[in-house]
C-alpha cells in the first residue's frame, strides 16, 4: 500500500476548508490541517511538511497566501496549489512570481482538483528522481 499524500489546506473560510477537506479524504488524501492564518500555515508546514499546500490567497491576519508561500519557501520546498476567487491578471501575476505547481479559481470543483493534485504529484516526483532519457 502507498503512502497517502498530505495536503494542507490553508483557507480563510472555514465551510469552505471543512468541505475542501472532506472532498480530499474522500479522494483517499491526509488533510494534515485547516489553516485560515498565514502565520498558523508557515507553523504548520514547518512542524507537518505536508506533500501539497492548497493555499487560498486571501486570508486572516497580517500576511495573503501569497505572503505566505513566500516565507514558506524561504525554509522547504512544498509544492503549492493556489486556490482564489480572485482570477484577475494581477493577483495572477503576483501569484506567479511564487512559482506555483498550479493555479485554481473557485469555485472548486472535485474533479478538477484531483487531477490538479495527480498532475503536481507527478511532476514533483519527476523533478526530485529525473529519468535518465538517452539516445540509442
Amino acid at each position: 500500500m502507498k503512502d497517502s499524500v498530505r495536503i494542507l489546506i490553508v483557507e480563510d473560510d472555514m465551510i469552505i476548508g471543512a468541505n475542501l477537506s472532506l472532498q480530499l479524504v474522500n479522494l483517499g488524501y491526509e488533510v494534515t490541517g485547516i489553516e485560515s492564518r498565514g502565520e498558523e500555515a508557515i507553523a504548520h508546514a514547518m512542524a507537518n511538511t505536508p506533500d501539497i499546500i492548497l493555499m487560498d490567497i486571501n486570508l486572516k491576519g497580517a500576511l495573503n497566501g501569497i505572503e505566505t508561500v513566500a516565507a514558506i519557501q524561504n525554509k522547504k520546498d512544498i509544492p503549492i496549489i493556489y486556490l482564489t476567487a480572485n482570477s484577475d491578471e494581477s493577483t495572477f501575476s503576483r501569484a506567479k512570481e511564487t512559482r506555483p505547481k498550479a493555479f485554481i479559481t473557485k469555485p472548486l470543483f472535485k474533479l478538477d482538483l484531483q487531477r490538479t493534485i495527480e498532475l503536481v504529484l507527478a511532476a514533483s516526483k519527476e523533478s526530485r528522481h529525473p529519468q535518465n532519457h538517452t539516445a540509442e
